[in-house]
């Protein structure tokens, strides 16, 4: 009699524990498409300014690094030239990858 009252315990632990996982997948489910799924937009533009802030930042810093004062026509050009390079680079890398 012992035995049978262990597996109901077992079974009755069992199904509390997948309805509780199923209830956390359903919410998991309606969290992911109310709060996250919306953000996804302002996301990514949030990311592709700081990335451009970034890469801004670093071209400077490498124009400083050539002795370059900040506000000349030579430090503009630099800027123009470094832009102009890294968007190359970007091109041909976004290319190969589309390639395969």
């Amino acid at each position: 009699m012992k035995s049978n009252r262990v597996w109901e315990l077992i079974s009755h632990v069992y199904d509390n524990v997948e309805i509780a996982l199923w209830a956390i997948g359903l919410a998991s489910f309606v969290y992911i498409g109310v709060f996250v799924i919306p953000r996804i937009p302002s996301l990514r533009e949030q990311y592709l300014r700081v990335r451009a802030r970034e890469i801004a930042d670093e071209n400077a810093l490498y124009c400083e690094k050539l002795n370059m004062k900040v506000g000349t026509q030579a430090y503009n050009e630099c800027l123009l030239v470094l832009g102009g390079f890294r968007l190359k680079v970007e091109q041909r890398i976004s290319s190969e990858i589309d390639d395969f």
